[in-house]
């Protein structure tokens, strides 16, 4: 990606100069040295009010018509594929870097195909036998994750949502009787819920069911 940026003034494009000239924010280390090579541009102005007034691979997040947002120099320097950092920022609206690279999920073609993966990275299917296996319904699962606010997604980009309260062990004898542990937390919708094996919680970031006895019965408990 180029990470370009057109800058203008305001003065020029009230008298009609509607040109600007455009910047490659790779080639300036920090937000001084763009700015410095803004002012030389421009230098025919005394105190000059930067327009800019268009921009490419720069996520509208960072920009505005008269402000750059700083956090854009770390975004580019990121190593994180510019496909991700894109669907990140543009799904969370915010850049936090490690956030997302804790919370991608994977790229999926759909909310069905993110299903099939988290079933079989989760486990969540190994206490049924084979022959029942068949007749879970992904479909059902993947319409769970997008209507339970647990997951969003952006140009097929799925990332998990991980501002939400830490998992808190619940009472429930039927998973201790066989050595799970129920735990709950805090979703956009209610309380979520997910079964561990032992006493060790889940990742933060890992979704969950608003039905806890449907969690149950896919563990055969």
């Amino acid at each position: 990606m180029t990470y370009r940026i057109c800058v203008g003034t305001y003065a020029k494009y009230n008298s009609g100069n509607l040109k600007g000239e455009w910047f490659d924010l790779e080639d300036y280390p920090c937000k001084q040295d763009f700015y410095e090579a803004c002012a030389e541009l421009h230098s025919d102005e005394v105190d000059p009010e930067y327009m800019f007034t268009d921009h490419e691979d720069i996520p509208d997040y960072f920009v505005s018509e008269s402000h750059l947002d700083v956090e854009i120099w770390g975004y580019i320097d990121s190593p994180i594929y510019d496909e991700v950092k894109a669907a990140y920022v543009e799904a969370k609206d915010r850049w936090d870097e490690e956030d997302c690279q804790c919370s991608y999920i994977g790229e999926f073609d759909n909310f069905t195909r993110l299903a099939e993966y988290l079933v079989d990275k989760q486990g969540l299917l190994e206490a049924l036998p084979e022959r029942l296996q068949y007749y879970f319904d992904y479909e059902a699962y993947g319409r769970d994750l997008r209507l339970g606010g647990d997951v969003v997604e952006e140009n097929g980009h799925f990332s998990g949502i991980t501002d939400m309260a830490a998992w808190e062990a619940v009472p429930c004898e039927r998973a201790m009787n066989k050595g799970y542990t129920l735990w709950a937390k805090q979703g956009d919708l209610g309380l979520l819920y997910q079964l561990t094996k032992g006493s060790s919680p889940p990742p933060d970031e890992q979704g969950g069911y608003y039905k806890p006895d449907t969690l149950l019965i896919l563990k055969g408990l």
